[in-house]
């Protein structure tokens, strides 16, 4: 009973044995350009990864960026809308003057500071 159980297992050993050289005959030795064609499309694939990977940061800078310049824009056409809102206020008008135009009302004096030391103020 016991080289009957020897028999059966040396068979199957024959048998895997067999099977191994098989796969490895016909994967290997027929079909190595297979594995070499997969290999090519990994390390394209993970190329290709990569430069996603880039290309999405580069996109996530640029989103905040505009993000911020849209931010000012709103912010610059929210005080444009105020300024034209208020254009018929005498206290704005009179701002204004006094801001860009530089104006000052007939009651105070315009005081100049030079950045030189040498020029002196005549009266």
């Amino acid at each position: 009973m016991d080289s009957f159980f020897k028999k059966i297992a040396k068979t199957i050993l024959q048998r895997i044995y067999l099977f191994c050289k098989w796969i490895y005959h016909t994967l290997f030795y027929h079909a190595w350009w297979v594995f070499v064609f997969l290999f090519a499309c990994l390390i394209f694939y993970e190329r290709s990864l990569q430069e996603r990977e880039l290309l999405y940061q580069k996109l996530t800078e640029q989103l905040a960026m505009l993000q911020a310049d849209k931010q000012k824009a709103l912010f610059t056409q929210q005080n444009l809308r105020m300024q034209i809102d208020s254009q018929n206020d005498p206290v704005w008008l009179e701002l204004t003057l006094l801001r860009v135009l530089g104006l000052v009302p007939e009651d105070q004096q315009k005081i100049y500071f030079s950045s030189s030391p040498d020029t002196e103020l005549e009266n």
